[in-house]
């Protein structure tokens, strides 16, 4: 568990290439994304670190949140019908777009900052978005709910300049051992 989240990692192996956390904590990450961009420990880190930061940040909560907002007729369905709905009702897919695109930057910088904390370098965990940019077939492109691979990537490595400059100060000023 990390905080109130009983988190779960479930692998599965098909030819669709998805990783995405659930509702609860749950993590599902498929085997061939991994193996399609030849993960290293570090990047592994930073792709469970950043699910991890869609829970943590409470993200599929704050979908349902929004959605019942914009939506009220919403509240007279059952939960399972809307919990579908957010990912495939078009309707509602592009209403909570933006919300969408914005928890993933979330994710990623947050996601990017555990990983750190937890002892990883994090110049080591950007690399993950750079392997993304390579395997996209428009790295400069937004979709509606992500920014494009090449943004993310960006805003890893300046993050990783300061994470990493972080851990240099504190080595710099860390008391001599005799």
């Amino acid at each position: 568990t990390l905080g109130i989240w009983p988190l779960g990692l479930t692998i599965v192996v098909t030819p669709w290439g998805g990783r995405f956390c659930m509702a609860g904590g749950k993590i599902l990450i498929n085997s061939a994304h991994a193996s399609a961009l030849n993960l290293n420990d570090a990047e592994l880190a930073m792709l469970l670190s950043h699910e991890m930061q869609h829970a943590l940040q409470e993200h599929n909560l704050k979908e349902y949140t929004e959605a019942l907002r914009l939506f009220p007729a919403w509240r007279a369905k059952a939960f399972s019908i809307l919990e579908d709905a957010v990912d495939n009702d078009a309707t509602l897919v592009r209403a909570l777009a933006k919300l969408n695109f914005q928890q993933e930057i979330e994710a990623d910088a947050e996601g990017m900052k555990l990983a750190w904390r937890a002892g990883w370098p994090a110049s080591q965990l950007a690399t993950y978005f750079k392997k993304l940019k390579r395997a996209s077939n428009m790295p400069n492109f937004e979709s509606a709910s992500h920014p494009a691979s090449a943004r993310r990537g960006q805003a890893a490595r300046a993050l990783a300049v300061d994470l990493d400059a972080i851990n240099s100060k504190k080595i710099d000023t860390a008391p001599a051992k005799n």
